[in-house]
């Protein structure tokens, strides 16, 4: 088979894997399963790209085994022999779990769209990298549908619980069904045996570079064999007595693999949503934006496939905290501080494209620092800035180097701070008194948590400057806590983002998701 027909065959196999759910991945998302050319991202980059997914992947996968457990323990305490309804902690309590979930899934989609490209890289490790991470990922999504299925078939008031909707979180009906559908579809099981011939089939070169076990990835390759193995176990009891067709399409290798697994992408590609596009904002406007942020900015984001997106209501999924320059620290006299001081070196180490970083922000990999141009990867862009002291800003940014290195948090719960979603580390940072200073954000209580979307942030402005301009026509000091800097909206009749007003910034927050 040609390089070509094993780029579709396995982009589509691997497309397949991850169809467990006809619902989005994420707000405004759409898959084009191995339509990038990712032969435009340089070495480095997509270098880097890699090693932050690699972790991401091993964090996600290691999240899920605990979201097991706690939902096996959860519906075994919820599912009495009498059918009475949920009471709302219960209610909250399964909902919770479906949301953590999603969310696990939100970024295994993400992956699978991103390096089902993986073809198209001219150099050969970072290629079979590339489709390590997509392989994996689709088998996970695979696994984690059988664990779903299995847990909750037979259980009737926690399934009619799982194909509820959630209008607020953007979760469509019938999520449980539909996964159930997908996994026993014979095509689909068919196609995991293609993939997984396939996989074999690269173990000669991935030799080559030391990317078989004894090598960097011999803990991927231990996951691929305990996934492909727990698939092998239990579905057959999802398929219930179809044992000897069932081992067959595990194991066996079809010549028209190309043929059928196009075939069946184009029965799911409408099904699954993940669009890999350039970014509106473009290099010039980052550029542009470093001689226009302060450190201490608060800059949200959409972007359209970025890892942290998830299932967070309303239109603007991302947030992050703008430092600066290891210069802007040295000028701020934050180089000493020590909190800043124990993670400083990994913060003045360019990125692998030589890139500064500038940024402190929470996503799939955890809480890491960033090059603003990778941050500002996106199609919209806002900047709020806080209306407190340099002093307090500076303590800001010294507290959220002290979050460096910890987990995300797939359960979007602020009530612990050892894993950490992207709005929680701007919640931390500003949240506390200093001198009388700080910012109060308001936290919502969704499914029993408190949380804090960045739809909030931006609500919390809107009703402040609104509140100010009603003050000011009695002469009274203004109460906002934020002030706006800059909106930078993305046009696509010109393929790049303009800058836009306040009022526009205010009106995104009414924008649909999609």
């Amino acid at each position: 088979m040609g390089r070509v027909q094993n780029t579709l065959t396995v982009a589509s196999l691997l497309l397949c894997l991850s169809c467990q759910a006809g619902i989005r991945a994420g707000p405004g998302e759409t898959i084009v399963p191995g339509r990038q050319d990712l032969a435009t991202e340089s070495p480095a980059t997509l270098s880097e790209k890699i090693a932050r997914d690699l972790v991401a992947v091993r964090d996600v996968i290691r999240g899920l085994s605990d979201l097991e457990e706690r939902a096996r323990v959860a519906t075994t305490a919820i599912e009495p022999s009498a059918p009475m309804p949920y009471t709302q902690a219960e209610n909250n309590r399964i909902r919770a779990l479906l949301l953590s979930y999603l969310n696990y899934r939100s970024v295994l989609l993400r992956l699978l769209g991103y390096y089902s490209a993986y073809e198209t890289i001219p150099r050969e490790d970072l290629r079979l990298k590339s489709f390590l991470l997509a392989y994996v990922s689709g088998l996970t999504l695979y696994r984690e549908g059988i664990v779903m299925v299995s847990m909750f078939r037979d259980r009737p008031r926690a399934r009619a619980k799982l194909n509820e909707a959630e209008p607020i979180w953007g979760i469509p009906p019938d999520i449980f069904e539909t996964v159930y559908r997908n996994i026993t579809n014979p095509a689909n099981v068919g196609l995991l045996g293609e993939a997984r011939n396939y996989y074999a089939l690269q173990f000669p070169r991935m030799a080559k570079y030391r990317l078989t076990e004894g090598g960097e990835l011999g803990w991927l390759h231990a996951t691929i064999r305990r996934q492909q193995q727990f698939i092998e176990d239990n579905a057959v009891d999802i398929w219930r007595g179809q044992r000897d067709a069932l081992l067959a399409s595990l194991q066996g290798v079809s010549h028209g693999a190309s043929y059928n697994a196009l075939t069946v992408m184009g029965l799911f590609a409408s099904n699954v949503k993940i669009q890999i596009s350039r970014p509106y904002v473009t290099p010039a406007q980052v550029q542009e934006l470093k001689g226009v942020l302060h450190p201490g900015d608060l800059i949200l984001e959409k972007r359209n496939w970025f890892v942290s997106n998830g299932f967070l209501p309303g239109f603007w999924p991302h947030m992050a905290l703008y430092v600066g320059s290891v210069k802007d620290l040295r000028d701020l006299g934050l180089t000493t501080h020590p909190l800043v001081r124990q993670h400083l070196e990994e913060y003045q180490q360019p990125d692998r494209s030589g890139r500064e970083r500038r940024v402190i922000e929470a996503g799939a990999t955890g809480v890491i620092f960033n090059s603003l141009e990778e941050s500002l990867a996106a199609d919209h862009v806002a900047v709020l800035r806080p209306r407190v002291s340099e002093a307090r800003k500076e303590a800001a940014i010294a507290r959220a180097f002290s979050h460096y290195g910890k987990p995300y948090d797939f359960d979007f719960d602020f009530s612990t701070t050892d894993k950490l979603v992207c709005t929680e580390l701007i919640y931390r940072v500003y949240d506390e008194p200093i001198r009388g200073e700080s910012i109060q954000f308001r936290l919502v209580q969704v499914l029993g948590r408190y949380t804090l979307p960045p739809q909030e942030v931006v609500d919390m402005f809107a009703q402040e400057l609104a509140l100010d301009m009603k003050r000011e026509a009695f002469g009274l000091p203004p109460v906002r806590q934020l002030d706006f800097v800059l909106f930078l909206d993305a046009d696509p009749g010109s393929g790049t983002a303009r800058p836009a007003g306040v009022e526009e910034f205010i009106r995104s927050a009414r924008r649909p998701a999609e």
